[in-house]
């Protein structure tokens, strides 16, 4: 299990979304995971986001059309896992 996980929350993010994934992959900090968060998004996000899996990035996504909004949304993607940190981008 990772000490942190990093989650990240976005809806049509993908003007912003590769520089903000890339920073985060980017710390020093190696035992973590990045867990993303599709809030139902209509642009390339997604196509973005799976792009960096290799990253050790999760992606996860509302179901359907509607977004749940920033906080239902981040608290979806805090249920996937819980460990000792979690961090918060966005």
């Amino acid at each position: 299990m990772p000490l942190v996980s990093v989650i990240v929350n976005a809806h049509n993010g993908a003007r912003t979304l590769a520089q903000t994934l890339d920073s985060v992959a980017a710390q020093q900090l190696q035992d973590r995971e990045i867990i993303f968060w599709d809030d139902a998004s209509s642009d390339d996000t997604a196509a973005i986001a799976q792009g960096h899996a290799a990253q050790g990035l999760r992606y996860h996504r509302t179901p359907g059309d509607r977004p749940l909004g920033l906080g239902a949304a981040r608290q979806a993607a805090q249920l996937i896992k819980l460990v000792a940190v979690i961090g918060k981008v966005g």
